[in-house]
């Protein structure tokens, strides 16, 4: 999929013409002829973003790992980033908004496979997923709420 929207990025005609025909094909191809070329080939750029993915998967592997410490046990970090990617696979591939359970099931079974006691494990996921995805909801909820607010305003 990355070199595919590498070649046709920028590039309004491409395939056959049966592919174009496909509502969600048709719509991808037609965002992927709109994109800046010089953006989406841009060596530096795909370098930075790929360090900062990385970046943000070692940081969370890392805060899973002190979460378990924080609990009082030891876990192998290997083990703890093998758990993090296989969750988070299952997170992207869950058809259910935000991997809600799939994360948490897959984490929870793959630490314990890792060695982590169970109940450990089940809270260090919840914690985490307390963490990383309910706690960034609340600025959202607070700003989201004077938005309406001041469009209720506006309006009147």
């Amino acid at each position: 999929m990355t070199a595919a929207a590498l070649v046709l990025s920028g590039r309004s005609s491409v395939g056959p013409k049966w592919l174009k025909r496909l509502p969600l094909l048709k719509h991808a191809l037609a965002l992927l002829g709109q994109a800046d070329p010089k953006l989406a080939r841009s060596v530096p750029l795909i370098v930075k973003s790929g360090l900062f993915q990385l970046a943000i998967v070692l940081l969370d592997t890392a805060t899973v790992w002190v979460l378990i410490r924080a609990l009082g046990e030891t876990a192998s970090p290997t083990g703890v980033f093998v758990s993090f990617m296989v969750s988070t696979l299952l997170r992207t591939i869950s058809i259910v908004p935000g991997g809600l359970g799939a994360f948490e099931a897959a984490s929870v079974l793959t630490l314990k496979v890792a060695g982590v006691p169970l109940a450990v494990a089940l809270a260090a996921t919840l914690l985490f997923r307390g963490l990383s995805f309910w706690l960034p909801m609340v600025p959202g909820l607070v700003f989201s709420r004077g938005a309406s607010r001041a469009g209720a305003r506006t309006a009147t």
